[in-house]
């Protein structure tokens, strides 16, 4: 049969010193623990020792979380979510690269007049008769033209 230990208040002050100390065992601090949550815990002078331990207690449960039963479901109904959501965009990569594929790389289309040529032939042949048509240009001769008819309204 287990017995409590019955603690003096003396008894829980060299508990402290030794918590203080990091002295205590486990089962000791545990008791240390369970005296302070007591109205004759609650002293102004364990105020301390409450804070320190409050302070542990806190940090523990912020670096290390215990993962409850609950938890687990949570946590793997997470990695099932993150699974599907990659199978997902996988299959979606795949459609576009498909699709992508399966289209031709070369389309020419070109309207003239309003019509539709979509033969290749034919819109290469417009399209190297026009570039040929704004090639042949002389901008300088344009641009002197212009300068020409300028001046001559100022030589008036």
């Amino acid at each position: 049969m287990i017995q409590k230990r019955t603690y003096t208040e003396a008894d829980w002050d060299a508990l402290v010193e030794r918590y203080f100390e990091a002295e205590t065992t486990e089962a000791e601090e545990a008791a240390l623990r369970r005296f302070l949550c007591t109205p004759q815990g609650s002293a102004p002078r364990y105020d301390e020792v409450r804070a320190v331990m409050g302070f542990f207690a806190v940090g523990r449960s912020q670096q290390a979380p215990a993962v409850s039963q609950k938890k687990g479901r949570s946590i793997r109904l997470q990695t099932l979510g993150r699974i599907a959501a990659a199978v997902i965009v996988a299959v979606g990569v795949g459609l576009a690269a498909w699709h992508t594929q399966s289209q031709p790389t070369e389309v020419c289309i070109a309207y003239v007049d309003g019509r539709e040529i979509t033969d290749r032939e034919a819109v290469i042949a417009l399209m190297t008769g026009t570039m040929q048509e704004v090639l042949a240009e002389d901008p300088t001769a344009e641009m002197e033209a212009q300068m020409s008819e300028m001046f001559s309204v100022m030589d008036e």
